[in-house]
């Protein structure tokens, strides 16, 4: 099993870990990787792809820190990713260390916004940024959100995430 297949296994079972639930429900989750050999293309960039894959494992990262995956497998509810836009600014290089910020933008009756940043450690510099509508069936964002804070919660949208959709 390869290094990456590995990671993948580990992302998963992020739920058993204990983690505190973050204070805020828009805080920014922070997990740090590294460019391997297996993530290139011929022009020996990070390919196009991986950013995708990579951004899903930190989106599973992100869903069992807010305990999200746990309400999931309580209330019998699924999530989808629905609709997703990449923006590409500079390649990722071999070797090269980046960090993947993932935060709430805003929900709605029928779906969590996401924005996912990659942040090059080189130069500290966003060199991609993917943001994501994530399609809850079964209940809704605002009744996932007050059963995991225990408080009231109303609807958020964040306007910027419209124009992505």
């Amino acid at each position: 099993m390869g290094l990456k297949q590995r990671y993948s296994v580990w992302a998963v079972r992020l739920e058993m870990l204990p983690w505190k639930l973050p204070k805020d429900l828009f805080e920014t989750i922070v997990i740090r990787n590294l460019v391997l050999t297996s993530d290139l293309d011929d022009t020996l960039h990070m390919n196009n792809a991986r950013y995708s894959r990579e951004a899903d494992i930190a989106r599973c990262n992100f869903f069992a820190r807010f305990r999200l995956l746990w309400a999931f497998d309580i209330l019998r509810v699924d999530s989808v990713l629905s609709a997703s836009a990449s923006r590409f600014r500079q390649p990722l290089r071999l070797f090269e260390r980046f960090d993947i910020h993932t935060r709430i933008l805003g929900w709605d009756d029928h779906a969590f916004y996401l924005e996912q940043k990659f942040v090059s450690h080189r130069k500290d510099f966003v060199v991609a940024v993917i943001d994501c509508q994530q399609h809850v069936t079964g209940t809704t964002p605002v009744a996932l959100m007050e059963f995991i804070t225990q408080k009231k919660v109303k609807k958020s949208r964040a306007e910027d995430s419209w124009f992505w959709f």
